[in-house]
């Protein structure tokens, strides 16, 4: 049988392409954005509890400058290899490009919704992790928090919460957020985005001790990408276009590690501090990649000092003992009487 209509590929090629282009993390383009903060799903499937997430993040780890996750949790309890071992050793040497470096590797707080987003179209697009740093008042997940700690109106239910109306304007460090505005009346999300939520503790890359190891060293291992923040997870970005609205009577479908550094972690970072503290007899080190030097068993790297170029001698300034060479005096045209 033939294909009635030969560009019917093509329109599914474009839409898988765009759903690979949204990827796996939530972020506000320019311009208007319309999204849904969704409630919190719990381990057992159920509906419920506090619809955001807090945790901690060190950045710039290693020399690939990692976003890596914080075994600590947001009031600092917890053990952490960078917090409680690397940190403090690179805080106490007499080094400033290690002081700077582990200033730099500083636990930073983030907070976190799982939203929807609403496409060209007005449909529900598959949820997705929204991660923000936390910070004053004026910040946006300070104004998300302020948006949801509200009681007249319950903006993250499935059947009748409302979705929210951002703008942004700008890029980097000249972005800025308009004020957030709620849709006038409640709409209900499609069940297949209730299908596809997922505990925002899924949604948080965990915490290993080699991760942060392979981070800070360099390793092969380290595979998260470098453009790539915490907490990304594959999940389909689209929802079905003929998706029926969710109502309060459907139900969603649906070995710890230790984190406690041991002795040979903080073997390894004491090893790895020596090496960088010898790896120059100046004040700086003579580069980025010096300070993440991974130490060698019974080997320590220790780098000479460059030798700064002799100049070669002027023919026509001599050496120490040499007899100053006189100048040729110029020739010019000779005169004839």
């Amino acid at each position: 049988m033939v294909d009635q209509d030969p560009n019917s590929w093509k329109r599914e090629a474009e839409k898988r392409y765009k759903e690979k282009l949204v990827g796996t993390r939530y972020k506000l383009r320019e311009g208007d954005n319309a999204i849904r903060i969704l409630p919190r799903k719990n381990a057992d499937g159920s509906i419920g509890g506090v619809p955001y997430h807090e945790f901690l993040i060190h950045r710039e780890v290693g020399p690939q400058q990692r976003t890596i996750t914080c075994a600590k949790d947001i009031t600092g309890k917890g053990s952490c290899w960078l917090c409680d071992v690397l940190i403090p050793k690179l805080k106490d040497s007499t080094k400033p490009g290690l002081r700077k470096r582990a200033a730099a590797m500083g636990a930073v707080e983030q907070f976190m919704v799982q939203v929807t987003a609403l496409d060209s179209g007005g449909q529900f697009t598959a949820p997705l992790a929204w991660m923000m740093n936390a910070g004053g008042s004026r910040t946006l997940s300070t104004q998300i928090l302020g948006l949801l700690m509200k009681t007249k109106r319950d903006y993250v239910s499935l059947s009748k919460g409302y979705n929210l109306n951002i703008e942004r304007t700008g890029s980097g460090l000249s972005t800025r957020y308009g004020v957030i505005e709620p849709d006038a009346e409640p709409t209900a999300v499609t069940k297949s985005v209730v299908q596809r939520m997922k505990t925002l503790e899924e949604l948080v890359d965990p915490y290993s001790v080699e991760k942060q190891k392979s981070a800070y060293f360099n390793r092969e291992d380290a595979d998260e990408d470098e453009d790539a923040d915490v907490g990304e997870t594959e999940l389909d970005s689209k929802a079905s276009d003929d998706d029926e609205a969710f109502d309060d009577e459907d139900s969603p479908v649906d070995d710890e590690e230790d984190s406690r550094p041991s002795a040979e972690d903080e073997q390894e970072a004491d090893q790895s501090i020596e090496d960088a503290e010898a790896a120059s007899d100046d004040d700086e080190l003579s580069s980025v990649e010096d300070l993440f030097d991974e130490p060698e068993e019974g080997v320590k790297a220790v780098k000479s000092k460059p030798q700064k170029p002799q100049r070669a001698q002027d023919q026509h300034s001599g050496g120490k003992n040499s007899k100053p060479v006189a100048k040729p005096k110029p020739v010019g045209k000779r005169r004839y009487q």
